[in-house]
């Protein structure tokens, strides 16, 4: 038994040690760059949200700025709708529909609804003449006359009764890289206030 040697004694690394350490980095890099790669694309993913978003904004925020005299004059049908598939520079008013570019977030396609929107205004007048005990401090003695669900109506239905209000619809489009189609949405409003009612 004295002729076995045991390394005991000795310090270092055997090849075996170095080759299971190598190993053992080796999958665990893997396993990471995976993880980060599915994160990048998750990351891709999200920028083309945020760019359509900010894209959406823009062209919401543009539109809310012509006035209802400009837009009621693009609206020839009940809805008209603005879509340009890959087209660039068409414009209603110089807010820019079809092609929009993002800085790194790729393509995207604009496209517009403008629509009348009828409004009714319903009433219920304040009487003084017929309050008795009117006090102006005390809710009590108020009185109020029967209530007008149809006031005023602009329904567009004659030359009286005229469109007062646009409904406005701006929507993003674009594909993702595995085909999926996504788009986001946002509606708003613009009304006559250039002395119409």
């Amino acid at each position: 038994m004295d002729n076995v040697r045991f390394r005991g004694g000795k310090t270092g690394v055997t090849l075996v040690e170095i080759v299971c350490a190598f190993l053992i980095f080796t999958i665990a890099t893997l396993a990471a760059s995976g993880l980060l790669s599915f994160g990048h694309r998750g990351t891709q993913k999200d920028f083309r949200m945020v760019g359509a978003i900010d894209i959406l904004a823009d062209r919401m925020n543009r539109l809310s700025l012509i006035p209802y005299a400009s837009l009621t004059t693009s609206i020839t049908t009940e809805p008209t709708t603005f879509s340009n598939d890959g087209a660039v520079n068409v414009n209603l008013w110089s807010v820019p529909y079809g092609l929009a570019s993002y800085t790194r977030a790729g393509n995207f396609n604009v496209d517009f609804v403008l629509s009348h929107q009828p409004v009714t205004f319903g009433v219920q007048p304040f009487n003084i003449m017929s309050s008795a005990g009117y006090a102006s401090s005390t809710p009590t003695t108020f009185a109020f006359d029967t209530y007008q669900p149809s006031y005023q109506v602009y329904d567009g239905a004659n030359a009286t009764r005229p469109y007062q209000v646009i409904k406005y619809i701006v929507t993003v489009k674009w594909t993702e890289p595995n085909g999926k189609p996504r788009s986001v949405q946002a509606v708003s409003f613009v009304a006559n206030l250039q002395g119409a009612f």
